[in-house]
């Protein structure tokens, strides 16, 4: 029996609070991965293996390569340093920054969102993530669209976010927030802002983005840039 025999054998269950198996699913539908076999790259998804055309992998590699790199000169880290330990770090070694690492706001019923992880003076919004699955990654990307988007578009989110800021901040500085009404005002300017992605791959810098994102987060990120 093949290991692809098993996986499709074994079953895994969600149970209720009562016990009762509510739902069942085929282990080999859970797992997600790429690989590449002759020189071609193939993707596991939904229990299917699929062939990524060579010319669509070149256009979707040059599309990635091809943004703009930050200018900013981000601390180097210990391998295994978690997130929230290396965004404080991050709000301690840039100038004008503060800290906005696990603060969330409530937003008319849907899950809590984060402005981003560290922001700047200078107008610039950091968002971090460690690891490189496409889960993870895909989450990176889905949290700096959706942010950009309401603050660009949605006043009471950006109220929402004064209202936070006056309570105070960690940060450079002491945690200063004026200089920061940007975040907040009106009309927000999204051509003056940069969003930044930074992911803690636990590779040595500096490093092609096409080879480090899997194929997935590619295209989520191709999708959330156009």
């Amino acid at each position: 029996m093949t290991t692809r025999d098993c996986a499709k054998r074994a079953r895994i269950h969600s149970i209720n609070d009562a016990g009762d198996r509510v739902r069942s699913w085929s282990a080999w539908h859970c797992l997600s991965g790429q690989l590449i076999f002759g020189g071609t790259t193939y993707v596991l998804d939904d229990g299917a293996i699929l062939e990524v055309a060579q010319d669509y992998l070149t256009s979707l590699n040059q599309f990635i390569d091809a943004i703009t790199p930050s200018a900013i000169q981000f601390p180097q880290t210990p391998l295994g340093t978690h997130e929230d330990v290396y965004n404080r770090e991050l709000a301690d070694h840039l100038a004008h920054a503060i800290l906005l690492d696990r603060i969330v706001l409530a937003y008319k019923g849907t899950s809590p969102i984060e402005v981003c992880d560290v922001a700047l003076q200078n107008r610039k919004l950091i968002h971090v993530k460690r690891g490189t699955s496409s889960a993870a990654l895909s989450h990176l990307f889905s949290q700096a669209a959706v942010s950009a988007e309401l603050l660009h578009m949605d006043s009471h989110f950006r109220q929402r976010i004064a209202q936070r800021l006056e309570q105070g901040v960690e940060g450079s500085g002491g945690g200063e927030t004026a200089g920061f009404g940007w975040l907040h005002g009106a009309p927000f300017e999204p051509s003056t802002c940069e969003i930044i992605c930074v992911i803690m791959s636990g590779k040595p810098a500096p490093v092609a983005a096409s080879s480090l994102l899997p194929f997935f987060s590619k295209v989520n990120l191709r999708m959330r840039c156009v």
